[in-house]
């Protein structure tokens, strides 16, 4: 049996923009590049943490080929103080290398600055191997 290839992913944090008309809500844009040789499947993201936190699952499918960049756009809810340090918030990716299925999962600490504006930075990444293996396409 062969080893999985696992992916490798860059992930930076891009633009930060309030919504319009929606106090505490934000527009989170995040670049991902593609850092490993095989195709990369984007299937999903969301952010689960309770004040930073995504409205819903985003279904992406998108692939992404070797070394190829995307820009990943996500409404996220997040209203504290200024000077405010949230620590172990995630963006989480449900992904595919082949056929073998992988979460991505991208640990952040949000600061809030004088504005109130969250300003995300990623501190690591690290991944997870599903239970279950992709259906083929």
């Amino acid at each position: 049996m062969l080893t999985p290839v696992a992916p490798r992913v860059g992930v930076e944090i891009g633009e930060v923009q309030a919504s319009e008309n929606a106090p505490g809500r934000w527009q989170i844009t995040w670049v991902l590049t593609n850092q490993g040789a095989e195709p990369l499947h984007l299937e999903s993201a969301w952010v689960p943490h309770g004040r930073f936190r995504g409205e819903s699952r985003l279904a992406i499918n998108r692939l992404l080929e070797s070394a190829e960049t995307c820009r990943l756009r996500l409404t996220v809810a997040a209203q504290e103080a200024p000077g405010t340090q949230t620590q172990n918030a995630f963006l989480i990716l449900l992904t595919r290398v082949g056929e073998v299925r992988w979460r991505i999962f991208v640990r952040m600490s949000v600061d809030f600055d004088a504005q109130q504006t969250p300003r995300p930075r990623v501190e690591s990444i690290t991944l997870q191997a599903s239970a279950s293996s992709a259906t083929p396409s």
